[in-house]
């Protein structure tokens, strides 16, 4: 296993890369991935460095022939670019160790977060690119198959996590799991999905999607699902001024979507039953670290008490499941 590394300590420099990089990568973040910013043919890129405990090399390729899959087909995503040895995965000795680098074209535009960019507009173009990646999905039919709900860890719901729940919680991730495996998985409703799909920059009005790193098979309207859920917390947390209900946002990101797939309306039912199953899965996360996310490792004691009250209140609750 690779160590823990400070990564703002750690310095790159152009001659212990694979990629023909024109400057040496500036630290951008560490969550997930480590994420540094470099120039490549004098085109801005992002480097982007994976503990292998995390992801091991074939889970990578899994990830990046599924974004050269989307690219190829008109979806506006960071495509991943080969590095000299024409490879898309790569060792780079970090520290003392080495780690899995992958490098990405840049993403240009703003996230969601910052000031002035959540809009109507913005929902609805969200919706819209969302839905050429499902689209896509229908026809991807890759080499190296990625994991899905069930074979997932984080995506599978375990009754046996909730035993210190009181009784309607238990009650609640029980209906929830009977749920999940009473769905359909038609190619036009379940397929690859992003993961994550928050995760995007939008400029004059066009969104690309970005960091796939959770991608797996799933339904889509999970995926519609949990970049709203995402997005919720993103304007809580951010104190962002936004008017809009939750059901507002979801009616304006669906406008956007049906200009490009269709989707039935039970599926559009079923996105804030999806939303309790994400919570559910939150609530594993929190009581599982084995299984959990970097950033849910991550919150400070006080915020993880106030995440665990409102989850009991939102799953202590009769759901109607569709």
């Amino acid at each position: 296993m690779a160590s823990e590394i400070e990564p703002k300590k750690e310095k790159l420099d152009t001659a212990r890369l694979p990629w023909s990089a024109a400057s040496n990568p500036e630290f951008i973040r560490n969550l997930q991935n480590t994420v540094y910013s470099l120039l490549i043919s004098g085109e801005p890129a992002i480097l982007r460095l994976t503990n292998p405990a995390h992801r091991d090399s074939m889970q990578l390729h899994q990830e990046l022939e599924w974004v050269l899959f989307l690219s190829d087909n008109g979806c506006n995503v960071a495509r991943p670019i080969e590095s000299a040895n024409g490879r898309l995965v790569e060792k780079v000795q970090y520290g003392n160790d080495d780690w899995l680098g992958s490098v990405f074209s840049f993403a240009f535009g703003r996230p969601i977060e910052e000031p002035g960019v959540l809009s109507s507009k913005t929902l609805f173009a969200w919706g819209r690119e969302l839905a050429k990646i499902h689209n896509s999905a229908m026809s991807y039919e890759p080499q190296n198959v990625r994991g899905s709900h069930q074979s997932l860890d984080k995506y599978r719901l375990d009754v046996s996590s909730h035993i210190t729940a009181n009784g309607g919680v238990l009650s609640t991730i029980a209906r929830l799991n009977r749920w999940i495996d009473s769905l359909p998985k038609g190619s036009s409703e379940y397929g690859m999905i992003h993961g994550d799909s928050v995760n995007f920059h939008i400029h004059d009005g066009r969104v690309t999607f970005f960091d796939f790193d959770d991608c797996a098979y799933h339904w889509f309207a999970f995926d519609i699902a949990n970049g709203l859920y995402s997005l919720s917390f993103i304007i809580q947390n951010e104190d962002i001024d936004f008017e809009l209900s939750f059901e507002e946002c979801v009616g304006l990101f669906v406008q956007g979507y049906r200009t490009v797939k269709t989707i039935e309306q039970v599926w559009v039912d079923r996105i804030p039953c999806f939303v309790n199953y994400r919570t559910a899965l939150l609530s594993q996360w929190l009581k599982t670290p084995e299984v959990a996310p970097r950033w849910v490792l991550d919150i400070e004691d006080e915020w993880r008490n106030k995440l665990e009250i409102w989850i009991e209140k939102c799953l202590d609750s009769e759901l109607e499941l569709v």
